[in-house]
């Protein structure tokens, strides 16, 4: 399976090169797979040779097309791989390159004594040829995804269509969610699906379901790299955004929190002539509230009086002291902004009041679990009220809303037990809200299910404080995969845990049985889940 585990990871990475070298590092070098290939190559040749008097450049070449059929097959026992276009093309000038340069060689030195040592050559060239393959490819690719991107821009160009941005390093895919789910009741949309966030993704979306009927275009805006943001902008010619959060989301790319806040920063930037919706409850986005000239859009929770046992953090956020605080709150005055108050957080939902400015609202009822979620709601509120729907629509159509996939999704299991999956890239910004949601379960034991964090700048450091902060919810952890292993369980300990309490697991698989047949004395919650490409 280890071909098919790196490709995916090259899938996941554009097919960037140095992706490719990495994907080689960790299947064939770290996992000593070139040395079985090689000694299985070498063997079986030999043998076959001496025995059965067959030219070893036949087994050779007899033996690549085997194991090409074995790396086809495998494409159909893991689901993630995609066998996309580009793969095709990619696999295919692979596969023709190296079978040209093989037979080159076996031609030049076909009677010499090192034969055997060519196999060795021809295995640590892989990823040189696959390098070679997509520099190859490089040109043909630009000019597909430019054919694909511009007919996408044309599409949007034929009508009068108004597109809404939503950018951030977490909450955008939950924001795009409820802002759909309610703007889809008065207008025809047209909308980002999944987690369709890349140039090429937005492209696919439009370019699949655009109808002259549509509306209203929401688009969800990912970004690896400053620019990524203001190139989306520019594609789709965006007129008005939304900015959940500014988070060490993708870290390993991004190298600092400053080059994060830049290009999230690119989206109100570029809608600077219209009007942007803001998070106050993030320090970052704040700022960019502060330095917004066009027409601003705020929204935050509002503290109540009749909450008690609260105590103050960093960055004015105000978290649980004890299990009878509903929430999680900032509280600052703030005029022209849209607040929550006189807020009630179960395991059943969450209910609230909305304010614009001290003007009353309406009363929210939703099944959507957590504080992170409230936020959302109102960001999508804010939104929806701007383009003119009503409160009685935007109310009837937050109560349809049960759940969102892989974001504090909550699963009642038919043996009693809860799972609550929030296996999608978690954050040491974004972890502290899925783990409260485990305080509404008094009753019950607490399992916290993680691989730790992933693409942050310190990888050892965030998850050693993400470990402090399960501890503080959990009465039960499972470890799944050694990638974070050592670097959770320093965190455990330092805070304290009963490390006896703490598992582990090679896989989701491994343990998912396990979780399925929780009673009802148990609530887990899955934390992050990693791709296959790690360990």
């Amino acid at each position: 399976m280890f071909a098919c585990k790196y490709l995916y990871y090259l899938q996941l990475s554009g097919y960037n090169i140095f992706s490719i070298i990495k994907c080689f590092w960790y299947g064939f070098i770290k996992q000593k797979m070139l040395y079985f290939l090689f000694v299985f190559y070498s063997v079986l040749s030999l043998c076959l040779a001496l025995f059965f008097q067959v030219n070893l450049y036949l087994v050779f070449t007899s033996f690549q097309c085997l194991l090409t059929l074995m790396f086809l097959n495998e494409f159909k026992l893991i689901k993630k791989v995609k066998f996309t276009k580009r793969m095709i093309r990619l696999f295919s000038c692979f596969l023709i390159l190296y079978f040209v340069i093989s037979t080159l060689i076996f031609s030049l030195v076909v009677s010499s004594n090192f034969i055997h040592f060519l196999y060795l050559i021809l295995l640590l060239a892989l990823p040189f040829v696959l390098i070679i393959s997509l520099v190859i490819l490089m040109p043909l690719e630009k000019l597909i995804a430019n054919y694909f991107i511009n007919k996408a821009k044309f599409n949007l160009g034929k009508s009068d269509l108004f597109k809404i941005g939503i950018t951030g390093s977490f909450g955008k895919t939950s924001v795009k969610e409820i802002l759909v789910a309610i703007l889809k009741e008065k207008y025809n949309i047209l909308y980002t699906k999944n987690s369709f966030n890349t140039p090429l993704g937005v492209a696919k979306t439009v370019n699949e379901n655009f109808s002259n009927l549509n509306e209203l275009f929401v688009c969800e805006m990912g970004a690896k790299k400053v620019g990524d943001i203001n190139y989306l902008c520019k594609m789709i010619d965006v007129n008005c955004g939304i900015v959940t959060s500014v988070g060490r989301q993708h870290m390993q790319y991004f190298k600092s929190i400053d080059n994060v806040y830049n290009t999230k920063k690119e989206l109100p930037d570029y809608v600077k002539n219209g009007f942007c919706v803001f998070n106050l409850m993030d320090k970052y986005v704040t700022k960019m509230f502060n330095d917004f000239r066009g027409e601003r859009i705020g929204v935050y929770l509002s503290l109540q009086s009749n909450l008690k046992h609260i105590r103050c953090i960093k960055s004015r956020i105000l978290c649980y002291s004890s299990l009878k605080l509903k929430g999680v709150f900032y509280f600052y005055p703030r005029t022209n902004c849209f607040s929550a108050r006189r807020i009630e957080v179960s395991s059943a939902g969450t209910s609230f009041n909305v304010y614009c400015g001290n003007e009353f609202l309406f009363e929210c009822s939703c099944k959507l679990i957590g504080i992170h979620n409230i936020i959302n709601i109102l960001l999508a509120v804010a939104m929806a009220i701007k383009l003119g729907v009503s409160v009685d629509t935007i109310r009837m159509s937050l109560k349809k809303i049960d759940k969102i996939a892989a974001r504090t999704e909550i699963y009642n299991l038919d043996s009693g037990g809860i799972v609550i999956n929030n296996g999608y890239n978690s954050n040491i910004d974004s972890a502290k809200f899925s783990l409260m949601t485990l305080s509404l379960y008094k009753s019950r034991r607490k399992i916290v299910v993680t691989p730790g964090l992933i693409e942050t700048d310190n990888d050892y450091l965030y998850n050693k404080k993400f470990a402090i902060l399960v501890a503080k919810y959990a009465d039960e952890v499972v470890v799944v995969k050694n990638k974070n292993k050592k670097a959770i369980c320093d965190g455990l300990v330092d805070a304290k845990f009963n490390m006896e309490n703490v598992s582990y697991a090679s896989s989701f698989s491994e343990i998912k049985n396990k979780i399925y047949s929780l009673d009802d004395n148990y609530v887990c919650l899955i934390e992050n889940d990693l791709p296959d490409n790690f360990d």
